[in-house]
């Protein structure tokens, strides 16, 4: 759980963080900060993880986005050691757009039910 809160909260931060425009004067225009695009990748290591997820926060995110912008949400889910001593693992992405939030949302619910079945 403190993983994925850990991840959540760095994505967030880095969103935020590498969108900020280097300073006004040097464009010459105004100080408002655009995204392009909102990309939300979750790292799960065990079914109680996914469960944790609230998706409804996450497409609050989304539906806070503006028009016309590039939409991501990525699961990756960590399974045990294979053979050759490597982590085994399983990722799933949905990218859409903000003006087909409902597509996307139902896209995400999906994901997190294949997530899900990964563990079972």
């Amino acid at each position: 759980m403190k993983t994925l809160i850990i991840v959540l909260v760095t994505s967030l931060m880095s969103v935020l963080c590498l969108a900020q425009s280097p300073s006004v004067a040097d464009f010459g225009g105004s100080d408002e900060v655009k995204f392009e695009s909102i990309s939300i990748s979750i790292n799960a290591e065990s079914m109680q993880d996914l469960e944790d997820l609230n998706l409804e926060e996450i497409q609050d995110i989304f539906k806070n986005s503006e028009a016309n912008k590039e939409l991501s949400f990525q699961i990756v889910c960590y399974g045990e050691p294979m053979k050759n001593g490597k982590k085994a693992s399983l990722s799933m992405k949905a990218d859409g757009n903000s003006n087909d939030l409902e597509a996307f949302c139902n896209q995400i619910k999906m994901i997190q039910k294949m997530a899900l079945g990964y563990y079972q």
